[in-house]
């Protein structure tokens, strides 16, 4: 997941992981917004409440989180990984130019 801070991406990856669970699926929620603390805590309690387990690391980067939380799915045979990430504070504009689009 990746957009906006506080634009529901936490929120959405339990929603997204319960209704993965309800299919047949076996989802991972992977805490990788370590710039807030409260939302790895926030996916824990969320992973528990609807039953799906919550990968987290302390201590660590959310790259090297994201790529122990692959390889620890792959051990466990969980089929689907939700990377929940750390949100952006502002959308960076296009480089309209760049692909030769017209901006006016």
């Amino acid at each position: 997941m990746c957009g906006l801070q506080g634009s529901g991406k936490t929120t959405t990856s339990g929603k997204l992981a319960l209704t993965l669970r309800d299919r047949g699926r076996k989802p991972l929620l992977v805490a990788a917004d370590l710039q807030r603390p409260a939302a790895v805590e926030q996916l824990k309690v969320l992973g528990e409440q609807i039953g799906v387990p919550v990968y987290s690391e302390a201590n660590s980067n959310p790259i090297d989180v994201c790529r122990n939380a692959v390889a620890h799915a792959r051990k466990t045979l969980l089929d689907t990984v939700i990377l929940d990430t750390a949100g952006r504070l502002h959308v960076d504009e296009m480089p309209m130019d760049s692909c030769g689009a017209s901006t006016s």
